[in-house]
């Protein structure tokens, strides 16, 4: 095999929604509504995440968690689960190879009456009067039916259609 210069370190991936926590422990939660090539573009994020997160020198025992989320419209497994979790597996020795990147799909059509599903409810609920959990209730109905909130909204979408 022959080496190539100037071959790109890594693809570019633009992140639904970036979340570092107090841990610097490191979340790419994306909104799905296809299921196309999932489970590839989960280890694409997944390893960009952490190419992207590591720094030149630095030790990979240091390496914090890193999560992919995928939030699905359908359940892609069929399990009628709230989520799949799916981590670096040795099948053969049935021994986990790594804690550190971990990727989960959650079932957007989960509707068990426990607190993922009226979450998963809440998500898909276009009135706020009929959602479970007072927090998005509250800055739903905000940003849908306050003059205020409605403008802000308006401004975001018009940002994210220049992006």
């Amino acid at each position: 095999m022959e080496a190539k210069r100037g071959f790109p370190l890594f693809r570019h991936v633009r992140y639904d929604l970036f979340i570092e926590d107090t841990e610097n422990n490191i979340y790419d939660i994306e909104i799905e509504n296809e299921g196309r090539s999932l489970n590839e573009r989960a280890i694409v994020y997944s390893s960009t995440l952490i190419a992207q997160r590591m720094k030149t020198n630095e030790k990979f025992e240091s390496l914090k968690d890193t999560w992919v989320i995928f939030l699905t419209r359908k359940d892609m497994e069929k399990g009628y689960e709230p989520y799949y979790d799916y981590k670096w597996f040795d099948p053969k020795g049935q021994r986990l190879l790594s804690r550190k990147a971990a990727i989960r799909f959650v079932n957007g059509q989960y509707r068990n009456d426990d607190a993922f599903g009226k979450l998963m409810h809440d998500f898909h609920c276009t009135d706020p009067d009929q959602m479970y959990y007072d927090e998005l209730r509250e800055i739903v109905k905000y940003l849908k039916k306050d003059p205020e909130g409605v403008k802000i909204m308006c401004d975001i979408m018009n940002e994210a259609e220049r992006l």
